[in-house]
Parts: structure tokens; sequence; C-alpha cells
């Protein structure tokens, strides 16, 4: 489910080191700090799932919290995903590449290459890298 974002227009919020201040800068009442807030809130809606993980896993994910490199075991898994749905979308990208060449390639009516020349130039390529290597 998508976050709920809401948002006001800016209004300026002034503070002061003293009780209260009524004009910015006043040298009276110490230090001013003005802020300018547009009261934008990310609501995002978070489910609580519970995970199990092989023992190895575990001890990544708290490893990880340990040194610092996150703030907590539930940042860890979210970054993951994170990583795992960018993943999954290259993916997806990709085979959607290979589709629509595979599309085009059979929509071709052109004759296309004679293979005995493509095959001879490729087992000679083979041939060479087994002798480099002594295979």
């Amino acid at each position: 489910m998508a976050a709920r974002l809401e948002s006001t227009p800016p209004q300026l919020r002034v503070e002061s080191a003293g009780d209260s201040c009524e004009e910015i800068g006043s040298k009276e009442q110490g230090i001013v700090v003005g802020f300018i807030t547009t009261k934008v809130y990310l609501m995002p809606t978070i489910e609580k799932l519970s995970i199990a993980l092989p023992h190895e896993m575990a001890a990544l994910v708290r490893r990880a919290v340990d040194i610092g490199e996150y703030s907590s075991n539930s940042e860890v898994i979210r970054d993951a995903l994170r990583d795992w749905t960018h993943k999954r979308n290259l993916r997806e990208q990709s085979l959607s590449g290979l589709r629509k060449a595979w599309q085009e390639a059979v929509a071709d009516d052109s004759e296309g290459l004679d293979p005995e020349p493509v095959f001879d130039r490729l087992e000679g390529k083979l041939n060479r890298i087994a002798e480099e290597t002594g295979r």
C-alpha cells in the first residue's frame, strides 16, 4: 500500500532562548531562531511480519546492526528488500528487451545469414582458445 502525503502551506515559526519572542532579532530576548515549515508528513503504512531466517543469515543481520551499519534489524531487511526489488525490475526489463528482439526476429522476412560460415568461425575461435589454454 502506498504512503499518504499530506501538505499545508509554508509557515514561519520563531523560537527564542528567552520565554517569548515578539520581534525577530530582539537583543533582550537572546538567541532567535526562525524555522520555515511546510508541514509535509509522510505517513507510511507499516505492516508487521514475522520471518524465519537460517542462523547464518540472522547472524549477518545482527552483525550489521551491532557494527552500526544499520540502526535496526528491520532496516537491514528493508534495505535487502529494496535491493531485491531493484534486481527483479532489472531482470524484467532485460526479459522485455529479449522478448522484443525475439518478436522482431520472428517477424523479419529477410533471408538472414548462411549458418555454415558462422559455425566455421565459431569452431575456429573455440579451437584457438583450446590451444591457448592447453585443453
